[in-house]
C-alpha cells in the first residue's frame, strides 16, 4: 500500500509552509536594514487577513488541489496500490482525511485571522482597495456599538481611542501609524513553540503514561525557566502533608 511518509508529507505540506512564513515574517519584523525597507514594507499581520497575501490561503488552495479530480497527487498515489479494487475506498478515506486536515486550517486558521484583532490590520494595507478599507472601518464600527459581535478585549479597547470613533479619523495619518506601530510589533515566530516541542519529544513513547508526560513536561519547563531567571536557591516555601508552611507564605508575601 501507499507509504505512510508520502501521506504524512502531502498532509503537512501546507504546515510546514506555514511555519516557514512565520519564521520569515519574524525575521522581516526584527530585521533593520535597506533590505526590510525594500522587502517588507508591510507587517507580516497585513498578509494574514489579506486574500491575496494570505499564507492560509495558499494551504487552502494546496488541499484544494488534492481533492478536486484528476489531481495528480491522487495519480501518484493509486500507483502504489496494488489492487485495484481497493482504491477506491482508499481514495475515499484519503480524500476525507485530507478533508479534515482542511476544516482544521479553517477553523484555527481562517477564523481566527478574521477576528477583529487581526482584522483591523486591513485599515493599514494600502494593497487593499479603499473601497474595502473603508468597509472595515464601518464594520468595526457597527460590531464596536453592538458589543455582541467584538469580543476581543484588544480590538475593543482600541475602538474607544478618540482617533478610532469614526471613518475619517481611522482613516487619518494619526490612527495609521499607530495601527502600524501596533501591527509591526505583534511577535508571529514560532521558535517558542518548536523548543518546547524539541525540549519534551524524548518524553514521547508507548511506555509514558499521559500523567507522567504531563509531570514531566511541567518540570522540564519549570527547570528551563529557573535557569533562564538565573534563580539556583532553593525555594522558601515548605510542602507538607498539612500544606504549605505559614511562616513561609509570610515571607514569601
Amino acid at each position: 500500500m501507499v507509504p505512510n511518509l508520502l501521506l504524512f508529507w502531502i498532509r503537512g505540506a501546507p504546515l510546514r509552509f506555514l511555519s516557514n512564513w512565520l519564521l520569515e515574517s519574524s525575521r522581516a519584523r526584527t530585521s533593520v536594514g535597506a533590505d526590510t525597507l525594500t522587502r517588507f514594507t508591510h507587517p507580516p499581520a497585513c498578509d494574514l487577513v489579506n486574500e491575496r497575501y494570505s499564507p492560509i490561503t495558499v494551504m487552502q488552495q494546496f488541499y484544494a488541489k488534492v481533492l478536486r479530480a484528476g489531481s495528480r497527487w491522487l495519480q501518484v498515489l493509486e500507483k502504489y496500490v496494488n489492487d485495484p479494487t481497493l482504491w477506491p475506498e482508499f481514495k475515499h478515506r484519503f480524500r476525507r482525511h485530507i478533508g479534515q486536515c482542511m476544516c482544521e486550517i479553517n477553523r484555527r486558521h481562517s477564523s481566527r485571522f478574521r477576528k477583529w484583532n487581526w482584522w483591523l490590520a486591513r485599515l493599514v494595507d494600502n494593497r487593499l482597495p479603499w473601497a474595502e478599507r473603508v468597509a472595515t472601518a464601518e464594520a468595526a464600527l457597527a460590531a464596536y456599538v453592538r458589543r455582541c459581535c467584538m469580543e476581543e478585549d484588544y480590538a475593543r479597547r482600541l475602538m474607544a481611542f478618540k482617533f478610532m470613533e469614526d471613518v475619517v479619523s481611522m482613516m487619518s495619518s494619526t490612527a495609521q501609524l499607530v495601527l502600524l506601530s501596533i501591527y509591526w510589533s505583534v511577535n508571529l515566530t514560532t521558535a517558542l513553540a518548536e523548543c518546547e516541542h524539541a525540549r519534551n519529544h524524548h518524553l514521547l513513547h508507548n511506555l509514558n503514561g499521559f500523567h507522567l508526560f504531563a509531570a514531566n513536561c511541567a518540570n522540564a519547563d519549570a527547570k528551563a525557566m529557573l535557569g533562564a531567571t538565573g534563580q539556583n536557591t532553593k525555594s522558601n516555601l515548605t510542602v507538607t502533608a498539612a500544606g504549605v508552611s505559614q511562616n513561609d507564605c509570610k515571607k514569601k508575601a
